[in-house]
Order: structure tokens, then C-alpha cells, then sequence
């Protein structure tokens, strides 16, 4: 292995202390080539006529001491060397530019460091000659740099700046030191700069790079590419910041002049009044204007970029077209450049339309070749007209989708222009009206003098009274219906003579809903009258029975004496009877409150008529006997109703009880279901009936009807109004029909509602047999094969009654249960559980998730069917 060799001059008069030098030189195999001087003269001359990495020089020396020539020694590193107690002679060395120092002592120890010494004092001066080496480097390439070169400080202070970068920005260098970059830097750039320079320093970013322009001492605008970074100490400090700056004003202007250019040939392109498309020799579509887009019927030009010339060709040209662009591209004669030719094109509809074409062929400095189309469409081209013709296709472009009628109207008053809205507001065709004038077909006879007059004025000046105003008029469809409209007319001149576009909007429905808001409205303040006629009544039926009450305790409060025992009784008995009709008005009025607001929840399900009428009527029968009045139920059994059982009671309770009030003895009252009517009973009495000035408003609240009974009971004059919130509550209603002296009927009815019944069981066989078990029933019968279908369809539709197997795949018969009994929604559904486990335990824990009832597999229609009769009937 070849190691460095250095080469040393040592300086040293001690005999002893060279022999040891050359034993440690020899004995360590040291890599030295030394050269010995015993004098200052010796040495200087060896140093004259030699080049060394080294000196080692000793302090007393015979002719002198070491710091003598050490003045003279500049670029060769020095070791000094001195004995000790000479401590600070070896300092001051140092401080004169000795790179180390060695310290003799008498055992000459020193020696052992020696080597060491030596090796990291070349290093060090290796070291510091490459530095210098590359400092001197970067100097150069700094100030002969090709592109401008500047180092400024992090408060961008301008510290060094190379003569291209002068040379760019118009300044001396002397000049720019006094100023900060910032000055220099156009002032749209300085934002965006100070942020990137703080990004560099927390070291967001390493490196930026970016276009920027700066302002030349002149005042004019330089464009440079900016290669900017940050310059640390060793420890990672920024100190610097270094930029790179290529001029590039030059490119900028020449790319700007360029752009410019493509700017126009695409304005051009764009707003010519034919349709462009650019084509690669692979028939691609590279460009297209937005004339061409219209002409295609596509949206935009991206629905064309990138697709093949072959989307605007019908299927015929596409083969030909291919055959002839490879046959050119080969070397063919051209078949179609520079010549206009009349083909089809395919637009985004899927039509084909006649078209005119010119191709020509472009080839760019790559050698790539382009091939440019100019396309008219010439389906419905007249020459004379063409121009106008296109403007008219637009027209009808935009007026035919709207909704609005849209009307041109010539210079003559003439109809030229009917949009398919038109026909469908006014019942015109287009052919009925185009040529024809508007004042004989649609305009009323009241505004023809109006039309005729204006008309005029405009034809000659495109003014008038009307024009760019929206009026509201009448106007005549073509079966003589006169109807409101919105009328809004512009002025347009075509070819130079004015002419009129009409925007018409029916408004009919808009007047009719403003005419159902303005009833509304009234309704609303109708009601708050109502409402305040109510609180009025209400007011005063409470207040009478409560100033009797006041009036009497008055007079037992005062002391007077009371002239019998019975006098006393009666003013007692007539306050209690006051109290408790004001209870009953009470709640009378918090009953109709909590229904209106909906803190009396219906619970609606199925129920027996004739049940609920044998409770109502034996909860009345003391009342009824009590005036020898006979109570008749006539509700067969089995009648089924849907609703909420206790508030149907309620109805049925009031209705009874008014009966039984307005009867006489032997008198009789009979609940029965009429023939047909399904869901609807009627309570009949052969009573005083209802005179025919109240009837309309029995039901109000806010209209005092009550009245006494014919054994003078009184009434709170709340039932009836009560009971027609009930009804409308479960969407049926209450009427009567009386005749004074004969008696009354009281229909109530119900909406009819088919029960369903959702059965779930996997098993299909299960499914099949019970659905005929319950098809006996007048039932909708729906079925689910596991517990997760089943709460689908129960969130579409909720069932009455539910039948679940309990052991079933994806969801089972206990977690459907549950699931339905936890939710408020259907929780007041009854559930059947089914099973072929008939174990008690099965049984219970069925129950205790919710279900009603329980039935075993295999089950029978007669175990099965009274089960479901049950819920629904």
C-alpha cells in the first residue's frame, strides 16, 4: 500500500535531539522525507531552494532563536518547538502564525505526540488551501460569471454584486451596496419574494427558483430567471443570501411578442365566422372555435379536444377520410387541400346536416404536420341572407327551449317570429301567426289604439312608451279566454330597421295564487276574530257562574243571619252545581287545547263499534233511565272501525249524553251502523231536534250554541267542537241532520283502512301455509323471509299486526321484536312471536322483548286466524 509522503525540514542544533528524531522516524516507519538544518542561515537557504509541508523549528537555535525566521515563513505550516518553562515564547509563536507547538521535555516524551502533531497539521493546512483554492475559485466564477450574480445580507441589504448583475440592473456596484434588494424589485414581486425568503430561512424550502422583474436604473422593466438560497454557518445559521439571475428580458419580450401573436390567430380563429378545427396527423383534435362547437351542437370545446376528426363525420366519410390522410402522408398528390368542397358533418344530436369545407396543412419547425378546417354550415344557406338566416337560428336556438312566449315583430307589426311557447300560452301555431298582425288575434280591443299609436312611433325611432319596461295587461288565447300576462318589449334593428322582441309570461296562476293568499289572509284574520269571539264567550261563561259563587259567599261572609236552614242548603248546593260546570267547561277547554297542539297522542287501532258503543251507552244508562229515556244499541257485533278507542268513545259518550238532554220521557235514543257505510255510526234521538239558525254552528267554538236540556241541564257548549277535533284529528268528520220537534242524527265517520299483516319466516313452506290461514281475513297480507327485510319494509309501510318466526338467518324474531317495540313509531304495533320451540324459556324471553302474543309451529288456522282477529277487529 503506497502512503502519503510528506516532506519535512527540521531546524534543530541539538545532536541529541536529532538522533532521537531519526530513531522515531525509522522506528515508526514514518512517511517523512526530511531535510535537517542546525542554523537560521542553513534553513533559510534549504527554504530557498525547496518546497515543504512542514518546519519543524526549534526556538534556540546557534544563530539566532526560531522566532527569526518565522516572520519570513508565509505559506508553509510551522511547528515550533521549545523546551520547557519557554511556555510563552511557544504563545507568542503561535500568535506570529506557528500552526502548533511542542514542548521538550527531558525524557523527550514529546516525541511520541509528535506524529500525531504532524499529520493533523498538514491536514489543517491541506484544508485551508483547498478553502482558499475554492474561495478563490468562486471569486472568479463570481465575478466572470455569464448570468448576475448578487450576495446580500437576511435584511436583503446588498452586499456583493458581480458585473453581469450591474450590467442587468443599470447600477455600479458601489451603488447597489447601499441599497436592498427590495429596491431593485418590481414592486408587483416584492410580496411574493419576501414570502419565499422566509420560507428559505426556516427551511420550509432549500431552493427557489422563479421568473421575477426588476426595475433597471433607468426605470424600465428586466425580466430575470431567480435562483435564490440561503447560506449557513456550519452550525446550520443563515448568513447569507445567494441569487442567481439570468437575464431573460430579451426571451421575456420575445415570448410576450409570441404570445401576443397567438393570441390574435387564436382571437381570430375564435371569432371568425366559420367553424375552425385543427387536426394532427393522427387525426386528433387539437383545436377548435367556439363557431365550430355551435356548428356541431356541442356544449363546449372540451367535448371535442383530444376525440378523433372522426365524431363530426358521418359513418360513410369515416373509412375514406382514414385511407386518404395515410395515402397523403405517404406521398399521394392531396385530394382536398386548398379547395372548398361540400360534405356532410355529424352533430352531438346524432343528425346530418350539409356542410363547406377548406383544408390547408401547417408544418411547425418539429416537422410535425397540422391540418386546418374552416367549415360553414350551409343546411339552410341563401346566399342573399346567410348572415341573417344564422342570427334567426340562434334566435330560435335560445327561444325555443324557454318558457316564456317570445314574439319578433317586423318593422311592419308583423309577426316574423313564434317560439313553440307562444303556440302553448296563446294557442296560435306559428303558422297561424307569422305575417299577421298581433292586434288581430291576441290583443283586446281596449289597448288596439294604444298598439296602432306606439307602433308607429317606434318603426321610426325604436322608442316608445313600452319599451324596456315590463307591464301587466290582458291578453286573448285563441278560444276567446281573456287572461292576465307580464308584458316586456326590447328594441332590436336588423338590416336597419327596427324591430320588436315581446317577452309574454301567463300569469294566471300567479293571480290566482295571490288571490288564494289575499283569501288566506283574510281566512287568518277571520279566525282571530273567531278566536277573540271564543275567548269572549268562554270569559263570559266562566265569569257568570263565578260571580254567583262570589255573591253568595259575600252574603255568608257578611254576617247576616240566613232566615231558614233550607236557605242555607240551597246557597251552598248552588254554589257547588257553579263550581263543578266550571270544572267541566275546565276541561272541556284543556281537552281542545291538548288535541290542537298535539299532547294528546292518537293511538289508533283496530276496534268493535258495537263494543265501544255498549260502554258508552252503559255509562249513560243511570242518566237515561233517570229521565225515562230508552237507550238502544243497533251496532251489529263484529262492525270494525280504525281509530283511537277512548276519543271515538269520548265522541260517542257526548253524543249520547246530548241526546239524552234534549229527550223527553219515553223518548228513545239508538246507536246504529248504516247499511254500506263502513267505519260511520250514527246517534239517532226522536228528542226536541236542533233549530235550524244553530246547526251550522254546533260545531264552533267561537259561537255560543248550548243550551238547556229539557229538564234544564246546562251544558258547557264545548262537547260538540270537541268532538269535531276528534274527528278531523284522525282525518273523518261529524255532521247533523235535524228537524225541530222530530229529533236529531249525528253521523260520525271514520276513514276506512284495510288491516295488513307482515308475516316473517324463513322458511317458505311456513310462509306459503299461513298465508292462506289468514287470506280468510280481510287483510293485505305481506311477507318477509328474515328480520332485517322485515324492517324495510316496515319503515315503507307501517303493518297493524306483525307475525315473526323467532329463529331465523341476517336478523332473528327477538331482535326484530325488539327493534320494533323500542321504536316510538311501532311500538304500539302488536307482534305475534312464532316458533317450533314451544320450551317456556323461548316462550319468556319473546314476552320480555315485547311480543303480545305466542303461537307454536306447526300452527292451525283456528289457533292462528282468532289470534290476528284479535288486534284487527
Amino acid at each position: 500500500m503506497n502512503e502519503k509522503q510528506y516532506n519535512l525540514l527540521v531546524v534543530e542544533d541539538d545532536q541529541v535531539d536529532l538522533q532521537a528524531f531519526k530513531r522515531l522516524v525509522k522506528s515508526k516507519h514514518l512517511p517523512y522525507i526530511v531535510t535537517f538544518a542546525s542554523s537560521i542561515k542553513e534553513a533559510k537557504r534549504h527554504l530557498a531552494d525547496n518546497k515543504f509541508d512542514l518546519i519543524l523549528l526549534d526556538y534556540n537555535l546557534g544563530d539566532g532563536t526560531g522566532l527569526e525566521i518565522l516572520e519570513e515563513i508565509k505559506r508553509t505550516p510551522i511547528v515550533f518547538v521549545t523546551g520547557s518553562g519557554d511556555e510563552e515564547t511557544a504563545v507568542h509563536a503561535m500568535k506570529m502564525g506557528a500552526y502548533d507547538y511542542l514542548i521538550k521535555d527531558p525524557e523527550r516524551n514529546y516525541l511520541t505526540v509528535l506524529p500525531s502533531t504532524v499529520q493533523n497539521v498538514i491536514s489543517r493546512k491541506w484544508s485551508e488551501d483547498a478553502l482558499h483554492e475554492s474561495e478563490e475559485r468562486f471569486r472568479n466564477a463570481f465575478k466572470y460569471a455569464a448570468a448576475g450574480m448578487v450576495i446580500c445580507g437576511l435584511d436583503f441589504k446588498i452586499i456583493k454584486a458581480n458585473a453581469k448583475f450591474c450590467d442587468m440592473v443599470g447600477y455600479t456596484e458601489s451603488e447597489l451596496q447601499k441599497m436592498t434588494f427590495a429596491e431593485i424589485t418590481d414592486s408587483d414581486d416584492i410580496g411574493m419574494s419576501l414570502k419565499q425568503a422566509e420560507r428559505m430561512l426556516k427551511g420550509e424550502i432549500s431552493f427557489l427558483q422563479t421568473d421575477k422583474k426588476y426595475i433597471h436604473k433607468s426605470g424600465k422593466t428586466v425580466w430575470g430567471t431567480l435562483s435564490a438560497s440561503v447560506l449557513r454557518s456550519a452550525e446550520g445559521v443563515p448568513r447569507y443570501f445567494q441569487a442567481h439571475v439570468q437575464d431573460i428580458t430579451a426571451s421575456k419580450k420575445a415570448e410576450e411578442k409570441l404570445k401576443k401573436s397567438e393570441q390574435r390567430n387564436i382571437a381570430i380563429i375564435k371569432t371568425v365566422g366559420e367553424g375552425i378545427v385543427v387536426i394532427d396527423s393522427g387525426s386528433k383534435i387539437q383545436l377548435v372555435n367556439e363557431e365550430l362547437v355551435k356548428i356541431f351542437g356541442y356544449s363546449s370545446e372540451n367535448d371535442l379536444l383530444g376525440k378523433s376528426i372522426a365524431t363530426l363525420m358521418p359513418e360513410k366519410y369515416r373509412a375514406l377520410h382514414s385511407r386518404k390522410l395515410r395515402e397523403y402522408i405517404g406521398g399521394a398528390p392531396p385530394s382536398v387541400l386548398g379547395k372548398r368542397v361540400e360534405l356532410e358533418g355529424l352533430r352531438n344530436d346524432g343528425t346530418v346536416f350539409p356542410l363547406e369545407l377548406r383544408v390547408e396543412e401547417t408544418i411547425d419547425p418539429d416537422g410535425e404536420r397540422f391540418f386546418t378546417g374552416a367549415i360553414r354550415d350551409i343546411s339552410e344557406r341563401v346566399l342573399a341572407e346567410r348572415e341573417l338566416r344564422k342570427s334567426e337560428e340562434r334566435f330560435r336556438v335560445i327561444t325555443k327551449s324557454a318558457n316564456d312566449a317570445i314574439i319578433l315583430l317586423g318593422n311592419d307589426g308583423n309577426v316574423i317570429f313564434w317560439n313553440p311557447a307562444a303556440q302553448r300560452v296563446f294557442g296560435y301555431s306559428s303558422e297561424e301567426m307569422i305575417g299577421n298582425d298581433l292586434k288581430d288575434f291576441i290583443i283586446p280591443d281596449k289597448y288596439t289604439e294604444k298598439h296602432r299609436n306606439g307602433f308607429d312611433m317606434f318603426r321610426t325611432t325604436g322608442e316608445g312608451p313600452m319599451i324596456n319596461k315590463t307591464v301587466e295587461m290582458t291578453a286573448i288565447r285563441k278560444n276567446g279566454e281573456v287572461f292576465p300576462i307580464d308584458l316586456s318589449i326590447a328594441a332590436i334593428q336588423l338590416d336597419n330597421l327596427w324591430h320588436a322582441v315581446g317577452i309574454v309570461r301567463d300569469i294566471t296562476d300567479r293571480k290566482e295564487f295571490e288571490k288564494e293568499l289575499h283569501k288566506a289572509k283574510e281566512s287568518a284574520e277571520e279566525a282571530n276574530k273567531l278566536k277573540d269571539m271564543f275567548v269572549s264567550l268562554v270569559a263570559h261563561d266562566l265569569r257568570s257562574p263565578l260571580t254567583s259563587i262570589l255573591g253568595l259567599l259575600e252574603y255568608l261572609n257578611s254576617g247576616k243571619d240566613i232566615p231558614t236552614k233550607g236557605t242555607k242548603e240551597d246557597m251552598l248546593s248552588s254554589m257547588l252545581k257553579s263550581g263543578h260546570n266550571m270544572v267541566d267547561m275546565i276541561d272541556e277547554l284543556l281537552s281542545i287545547t291538548r288535541l290542537q297542539t298535539g299532547k294528546i297522542e292518537l293511538k289508533r287501532r283496530f276496534f268493535d263499534l258495537s263494543v265501544a258503543a255498549s260502554v258508552a251507552i252503559g255509562s249513560l244508562r243511570p242518566m237515561a233511565l233517570n229521565k225515562g229515556v230508552e237507550l238502544v244499541n243497533n251496532i251489529p257485533e263484529g262492525t270494525r272501525a280504525y281509530g283511537d278507542i277512548d276519543l271515538l268513545g269520548v265522541v260517542m259518550h257526548n253524543l249520547i249524553s246530548n241526546s239524552v238532554k234534549f229527550s223527553n220521557r219515553g223518548d228513545k235514543i239508538e246507536i246504529y251502523a248504516p247499511s254500506g257505510r263502513e267505519g260511520t255510526f250514527v246517534v239517532k234521538d226522536n228528542g226536541v231536534g236542533i233549530d235550524a239558525g244553530i246547526i251550522d254552528n254546533l260545531f264552533r267554538r267561537e259561537i255560543k250554541t248550548s243550551s238547556k236540556g229539557t229538564s234544564g241541564e246546562k251544558g258547557t257548549g264545548l262537547g260538540l267542537p270537541f268532538c269535531n277535533d276528534i274527528m278531523k284529528a284522525h282525518g273523518g268528520l261529524i255532521r247533523v241532520e235535524s228537524v225541530p220537534g222530530e229529533g236529531s242524527e249525528f253521523y260520525v265517520e271514520l276513514p276506512v283502512i284495510t288491516p295488513s299483516v307482515l308475516l316473517i319466516d324463513d322458511d317458505s313452506i311456513s310462509r306459503r301455509k299461513m298465508t292462506q290461514f289468514i287470506s280468510a281475513l280481510d287483510v293485505d297480507i305481506r311477507t318477509a323471509a328474515n328480520g332485517k327485510e322485515a324492517l324495510e319494509m316496515i319503515k315503507q309501510s307501517k303493518p297493524h299486526v306483525i307475525l315473526t318466526d323467532l329463529y331465523m338467518p341476517e336478523m332473528d324474531g327477538f331482535e326484530l321484536i325488539s327493534a320494533v317495540k323500542n321504536d316510538p313509531d311501532t311500538r304500539q304495533t302488536p307482534v305475534i312471536a312464532i316458533t317450533a320451540h314451544g320450551e317456556m324459556e323461548t316462550r319468556e324471553r319473546a314476552f320480555r322483548m315485547g311480543a303480545d302474543d305466542f303461537v307454536i309451529k306447526p300452527t292451525s288456522a283456528e289457533e292462528l286466524v282468532p289470534r290476528i282477529k284479535r288486534h284487527i277487529s
